[in-house]
């Protein structure tokens, strides 16, 4: 093929909280509008982030973005204390 471009612009990053989550809480406190979740699927959808997210009930959290740099910042500086903060509201 001569004429073709090609390139990756995707990163996925993972973490993994010591905790389970409740998700129906989680789902109450991102917002219903905000989530993407299947009953017969262990996860959620997030896109209320610059990036896509994927919250498990185990804590297991996946992040897919278009830099390692961008998937890290926001992790730590606002999925991480988000989930804190919704932990502190309504005790996931």
């Amino acid at each position: 093929i001569e004429d073709l471009d090609f390139s990756v612009d995707s990163v996925v990053g993972w973490g993994q909280l010591n905790r389970s989550l409740d998700l129906n809480k989680l789902i109450l406190a991102y917002g219903p509008q905000e989530v993407s979740y299947e009953d017969d699927w262990p996860g959620l959808m997030y896109e209320g982030y610059p990036i896509s997210i994927v919250v498990y009930n185990n804590g297991k959290i996946i992040l897919f973005g278009n830099s390692r740099k961008q998937v890290e910042n926001i992790f730590y500086n606002d999925v991480l204390p988000d989930i804190k903060k919704f932990s502190d509201q309504v005790g996931l």
